[in-house]
């Protein structure tokens, strides 16, 4: 996580962003299933991702300002496909911020035993406590340590994306462009399904490429 006020400022952003869209329920949505739940605490993943307290929150906001830019700078054949479409910024920030909300109160954090290799930890280690340190059959050496680990406890298995609109309609209207793009931001189940909806949805192509930037470059 991020230093406490930096993760106060994620919040503060988030719930600005979010308030900015004017629909009916959205004070709902906020309190429910956003504050109500560990939003704001949660991983963004089991151990691929922004794996720690917050990251769901940090890559949120990540995956938000990527398709943003994507919507709003041109310059690509999918930035003029969505200009045609006049995606809103409404659409922008839910699609954004709400994709992975199917993650809340998803993980519980525990904690694992791993070998430590890392030459420089082992040397470390070495001058430190000399008897922790162990010996491969290799020749490598190591030493034990513990690492947070976090597990998938889901009590409501309904899948991703899909559990996503399924958790935020009760609260919110969402348009076909929104559900689209919050379906297909984790990527193609179905290949042909997915480029049908993508030719049909730019918005869902866009979504995909998003929360891929976000996942390589900046998580």
């Amino acid at each position: 996580m991020n230093d406490n006020n930096q993760h106060i400022e994620n919040i503060k952003r988030f719930e600005s962003l979010l308030m900015s869209v004017k629909r009916k329920g959205m004070q709902a949505l906020l309190t429910a299933m956003i504050r109500g739940t560990d939003f704001y605490t949660a991983p963004a993943s089991q151990s691929y991702y922004k794996a720690y307290p917050g990251g769901l929150l940090e890559h949120s906001l990540n995956v938000y300002e990527i398709l943003y830019r994507k919507a709003t700078e041109g310059g690509s054949v999918l930035a003029a496909e969505l200009a045609k479409e006049q995606i809103s910024q409404e659409s922008l920030i839910l699609i954004g911020l709400l994709h992975d909300i199917y993650k809340v109160n998803r993980y519980v954090a525990g904690e694992k035993n791993i070998k430590e290799y890392d030459p420089e930890l082992v040397a470390d280690m070495l001058e430190r406590s000399p008897r922790e340190v162990k010996t491969e059959l290799d020749g490598r050496r190591y030493f034990w340590k513990t690492k947070p680990v976090y597990t998938v406890e889901d009590q409501f298995p309904l899948g991703t994306t899909d559990k996503s609109i399924m958790m935020i309609q009760p609260y919110i209207r969402l348009t076909w462009d929104e559900m689209m793009g919050i379906k297909w931001a984790n990527g193609p189940e179905n290949m042909d399904l997915f480029i049908g909806s993508a030719k049909k949805y730019p918005i869902a192509l866009a979504a995909y490429e998003a929360k891929m930037e976000a996942m390589y470059f900046l998580d």
